[in-house]
Protein backbone atom coordinates (compact mmCIF):
# COMPACT_ATOMS: atom_id res chain seq x y z
CA UNK A 1 0.00 0.00 0.00
CA UNK A 2 1.39 3.36 -1.04
CA UNK A 3 0.51 6.47 0.94
CA UNK A 4 1.22 9.88 -0.56
CA UNK A 5 1.55 12.57 2.08
CA UNK A 6 -0.19 15.79 1.14
CA UNK A 7 1.88 18.70 -0.08
CA UNK A 8 1.21 22.29 1.04
CA UNK A 9 -2.29 23.70 0.64
CA UNK A 10 -3.24 24.80 -2.88
CA UNK A 11 -6.39 26.96 -2.90
CA UNK A 12 -6.96 26.54 -6.68
CA UNK A 13 -7.15 22.74 -6.10
CA UNK A 14 -9.39 23.03 -3.04
CA UNK A 15 -13.12 22.38 -3.51
CA UNK A 16 -16.63 22.98 -2.28
CA UNK A 17 -17.82 19.59 -1.02
CA UNK A 18 -21.11 18.29 -2.39
CA UNK A 19 -21.64 21.04 -4.97
CA UNK A 20 -22.00 20.33 -8.67
CA UNK A 21 -21.27 23.54 -10.62
CA UNK A 22 -24.43 24.74 -12.34
CA UNK A 23 -26.69 22.48 -10.26
CA UNK A 24 -26.49 24.02 -6.78
CA UNK A 25 -30.11 24.65 -5.72
CA UNK A 26 -31.87 25.17 -2.40
CA UNK A 27 -35.23 26.33 -1.09
CA UNK A 28 -35.93 29.74 0.47
CA UNK A 29 -35.56 29.44 4.23
CA UNK A 30 -33.41 26.30 4.18
CA UNK A 31 -29.95 26.54 5.77
CA UNK A 32 -27.23 26.31 3.11
CA UNK A 33 -24.06 24.55 4.31
CA UNK A 34 -20.86 25.58 2.55
CA UNK A 35 -18.31 22.81 3.12
CA UNK A 36 -14.79 23.64 1.98
CA UNK A 37 -12.17 20.92 1.59
CA UNK A 38 -8.57 22.09 1.36
CA UNK A 39 -6.36 20.14 -1.06
CA UNK A 40 -2.80 20.17 -2.32
CA UNK A 41 -1.75 20.67 -5.95
CA UNK A 42 -2.33 16.95 -6.66
CA UNK A 43 -5.90 17.04 -5.34
CA UNK A 44 -5.06 15.19 -2.13
CA UNK A 45 -6.90 16.41 0.97
CA UNK A 46 -4.73 18.52 3.27
CA UNK A 47 -5.34 17.43 6.85
CA UNK A 48 -3.92 20.49 8.59
CA UNK A 49 -5.89 23.63 9.33
CA UNK A 50 -5.05 27.21 10.09
CA UNK A 51 -5.91 28.66 6.68
CA UNK A 52 -7.72 31.95 6.28
CA UNK A 53 -11.03 31.11 4.57
CA UNK A 54 -13.48 33.72 3.31
CA UNK A 55 -16.93 33.13 1.83
CA UNK A 56 -18.95 35.90 0.19
CA UNK A 57 -22.59 35.36 -0.84
CA UNK A 58 -23.89 38.15 -3.03
CA UNK A 59 -21.85 40.81 -1.22
CA UNK A 60 -22.44 39.44 2.29
CA UNK A 61 -19.64 37.76 4.22
CA UNK A 62 -20.55 34.32 5.58
CA UNK A 63 -18.96 33.28 8.88
CA UNK A 64 -16.69 30.26 8.46
CA UNK A 65 -15.44 27.91 11.19
CA UNK A 66 -12.61 25.42 11.03
CA UNK A 67 -13.87 21.84 11.41
CA UNK A 68 -10.47 20.13 11.63
CA UNK A 69 -8.57 18.00 9.13
CA UNK A 70 -8.36 20.86 6.62
CA UNK A 71 -12.13 21.29 6.40
CA UNK A 72 -14.12 24.47 6.93
CA UNK A 73 -17.85 25.18 7.23
CA UNK A 74 -19.96 28.24 6.60
CA UNK A 75 -23.77 28.25 6.85
CA UNK A 76 -26.38 30.84 5.99
CA UNK A 77 -30.08 31.01 5.24
CA UNK A 78 -31.43 32.86 2.21
CA UNK A 79 -34.81 34.50 2.62
CA UNK A 80 -35.39 35.58 -0.98
CA UNK A 81 -35.61 33.51 -4.15
CA UNK A 82 -33.09 34.29 -6.87
CA UNK A 83 -29.67 33.36 -8.19
CA UNK A 84 -26.70 34.26 -6.02
CA UNK A 85 -22.96 34.27 -6.56
CA UNK A 86 -20.98 32.52 -3.82
CA UNK A 87 -17.24 33.18 -3.85
CA UNK A 88 -14.78 31.19 -1.72
CA UNK A 89 -11.15 32.08 -1.03
CA UNK A 90 -8.43 30.35 0.96
CA UNK A 91 -5.46 32.49 1.95
CA UNK A 92 -6.62 35.13 -0.54
CA UNK A 93 -6.87 32.80 -3.57
CA UNK A 94 -10.10 31.51 -5.13
CA UNK A 95 -10.81 27.79 -4.78
CA UNK A 96 -11.61 25.62 -7.81
CA UNK A 97 -14.88 26.70 -9.46
CA UNK A 98 -15.28 29.92 -7.47
CA UNK A 99 -17.48 31.87 -7.77
CA UNK A 100 -20.34 29.37 -7.65
CA UNK A 101 -23.91 30.02 -8.74
CA UNK A 102 -26.58 29.19 -6.15
CA UNK A 103 -30.20 29.07 -7.27
CA UNK A 104 -32.70 29.67 -4.46
CA UNK A 105 -36.28 28.70 -5.28
CA UNK A 106 -39.50 29.35 -3.37
CA UNK A 107 -40.52 26.61 -0.94
CA UNK A 108 -43.65 24.53 -1.33
CA UNK A 109 -46.94 26.19 -0.50
CA UNK A 110 -48.63 24.66 2.53
CA UNK A 111 -52.43 24.92 2.46
CA UNK A 112 -52.60 25.43 6.23
CA UNK A 113 -50.46 28.58 5.83
CA UNK A 114 -52.66 30.17 3.13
Amino acid sequence: VFFAAPEPLSPPHSVLDGVTPGAWTTLVGDPVPIRIVSRDNRGIDVITGGATVRVDKGGRVVEVTEQGLGRYLGTYTTTTAGTYSVAVWINGLAISGSPFSLRVIPGATVAANC
